[in-house]
């Protein structure tokens, strides 16, 4: 939204800077004569115009497109960030269980068969190995 007020004021002052046909009468751009002896300077004035046009085009447009490659990066960087962020908040949570988990197992050492721990990851990987392993050497 600041980008286009800031535009808008750009060209409302170049377009203050235009003179004002309407308003002025004096100015007829129909009655404008060039004589032919003119030509050629009034010929060389233009090119030299539309070159210095043509550069500061360029850098506008190679400004532009700096800018908007940097609010690409800092997008990127911000998602990328937050990407990391969020895998270093799923890794601590896996040391909290895995420390829970085995501070329980701890707990209950020598008492296994009391308790049923199928629900367990450990039995269920146990589970699964065993029948990898029979499908594997059958």
């Amino acid at each position: 939204m600041t980008r286009a007020r800031a535009d808008v004021a750009t060209a409302r002052e170049r377009v203050a800077v235009l003179p004002d046909y309407d308003s002025n009468k004096a100015l007829d751009p129909a009655a404008a004569r060039v004589r032919a002896s003119d030509t050629p300077a009034l010929l060389q004035r233009l090119v030299a115009i539309d070159a210095s046009a043509t550069a500061r085009e360029r850098k506008l447009r190679a400004a532009e497109q700096l800018a908007r490659r940097g609010t690409q990066e800092l997008r990127a960087g911000a998602v990328l960030t937050s990407i990391g962020v969020g895998g270093l908040a799923l890794f601590g949570s896996g040391f909290g269980v895995e420390y829970d988990r085995r501070r329980k197992l701890d707990a209950i050492r020598g008492h296994e068969s009391e308790y049923d721990l199928r629900g367990c990851p450990a039995e269920r990987w146990r589970t699964i190995e065993i029948g990898i392993d029979g499908v594997i050497h059958s």
